[in-house]
């Protein structure tokens, strides 16, 4: 009978138990790896582009203080009304007057009276004056007033409008190098996982040490791209930080990505745009302030009302406020002519058109820049939608030749370094095109700003 051999069964029992063991112990150890690389004790941070837009509004100081031009304009259209009311004020005057010399002959020289007597002397007085006909010239006042406010209003839609479109740019900037730091730690997996399969393969023979030094040599260049990356990431947010006053770890922040939406948008009307609305508004202006240069030539007519108390006592102030019972009224017109004056007033006028005329050009130069800008912004949107697309279905064929040269590298048909290769190829292509589609929803937010969508 022959005998069974134990020996051999307890070696392999051994190795068997072995490979286990060392398995636990690399399951172990990866655990122990990642809770000690892993930062607890921060929140991983997610940016979104409507939360960074909200927290960038309400912070900016140019909007801050736009706005407060605006309640100063506003006040300002305010105080100008008062213009086309009536004066009222009320005067007092009190004073000792001393004769020097008895039967004084002279009373008045020129515009003032002079006392023939020693007296105390008061005299109360309500005045009232209103300009009765200047041919529109304090409506006009006011019309540019609320020209400035309107002005001041579109000031500040302007200064969003520069913002969001700022915003977006640095949005997309940063996005761009978060996928830029993503895409190459996923390179640098496989170029690790290829750095193993060499390592292997030399010691078999099969490749030379050689090609391991030059995959060495690709891992660290690749982690120099990381390092190089991540700081270009950090400079960016911290042009983000500013903006929302929030503080941003490049190692923490991730960036949301752009959701892909080939959504139609609404053709530019350029009268509604501030930087055009801008130029109307200064023309406008102009036009009203050559109006009232014109108008000033012609005369003014103020009505003018004065109700007064006096009273005076030879030899005691006090008595002199009991004896307060005369009373006289006035009432009057005056009217006013500039004659060398409209001399100047019409040079004035001369340059208000000119700079008027120059608004209107500047008006014009910039309709065709928005244009212009519209028309390239609509070009390049359009032109990167059709090459998405394109890319989409040449991603959905990379990843079938990745999954049977997965198949085939199982079946051992092919060698494994095959399918890693592809997988660079297919992270790399992946790469550009989520920057094309960064790109592309970045002229739409573009556009839609532009156009006053939102």
């Amino acid at each position: 009978m022959k005998k069974f051999d134990y020996s051999n069964t307890s070696s392999i029992f051994l190795k068997t138990r072995h490979a286990r063991l060392q398995t636990v112990i690399h399951i172990v150890l990866s655990i122990l790896i990642t809770f000690a690389f892993t930062d607890t004790s921060n929140a991983e941070t997610v940016l979104n582009f409507s939360d960074v837009l909200d927290k960038s509004i309400k912070k900016s100081y140019d909007i801050k203080l736009t706005k407060i031009e605006e309640k100063i304009s506003a006040i300002n259209v305010d105080e100008t009304q008062y213009l086309l009311y009536p004066e009222i004020n009320m005067g007092f005057n009190t004073e000792y007057s001393k004769d020097l010399q008895a039967n004084s002959r002279v009373s008045a020289v020129g515009d003032t009276v002079y006392s023939g007597s020693t007296s105390y002397q008061n005299a109360a007085s309500i005045n009232l004056s209103y300009n009765f006909i200047d041919f529109g010239v304090r409506r006009k006042q006011v019309k540019i007033a609320e020209l400035d406010a309107e002005a001041s209003t579109n000031n500040t839609q302007r200064t969003v409008l520069e913002l969001k479109i700022f915003l977006v740019e640095l949005y997309a900037r940063n996005l761009s190098a978060f996928k830029d730091i993503q895409t190459q730690k996923m390179l640098l997996s496989i170029q690790n996982e290829k750095l193993n399969f060499l390592q292997r393969s030399c010691e078999t023979g099969l490749y030379s040490k050689t090609e391991v030094i030059d995959q060495l040599k690709v891992i660290s260049e690749t982690q120099r791209a990381i390092q190089s990356f991540t700081a270009t990431y950090q400079i960016s947010l911290q042009d983000l930080s500013y903006h929302t006053g929030e503080k941003y770890d490049a190692n923490e922040v991730k960036i949301s990505s752009f959701e892909f939406i080939n959504e139609p948008f609404r053709e530019m009307d350029f009268k509604s745009h501030p930087e055009y609305k801008a130029y109307e508004i200064n023309i406008r202006k102009k036009q009203i302030e050559a109006e009232s240069q014109l108008v000033s030539l012609m005369p003014e007519v103020n009505f003018y009302a004065r109700y007064n108390f006096l009273g005076a006592d030879t030899s005691s102030y006090p008595e002199s406020y009991d004896d307060m019972e005369e009373r006289s009224y006035i009432i009057g017109f005056s009217t006013s002519l500039p004659i060398f004056a409209s001399f100047k007033k019409r040079h004035t006028w001369s340059k208000i058109k000119h700079e008027k005329k120059r608004y209107e050009i500047g008006r014009n130069q910039k309709e065709a820049e928005l244009s212009t800008t519209y028309s390239k912004t609509k070009t390049a949107y359009l032109s990167m939608n059709k090459e998405i697309e394109h890319l989409k279905k040449m991603l959905v064929l990379i990843d079938e030749k990745i999954t049977q040269l997965t198949h085939l590298t199982r079946q051992r048909m092919i060698e494994p370094i095959s399918l890693l290769n592809e997988k660079r190829d297919h992270v790399n292509q992946k790469l550009y095109l989520e920057k094309r589609i960064i790109s592309s929803m970045l002229e739409l937010k573009k556009l839609k700003f532009m156009t006053m969508q939102y």
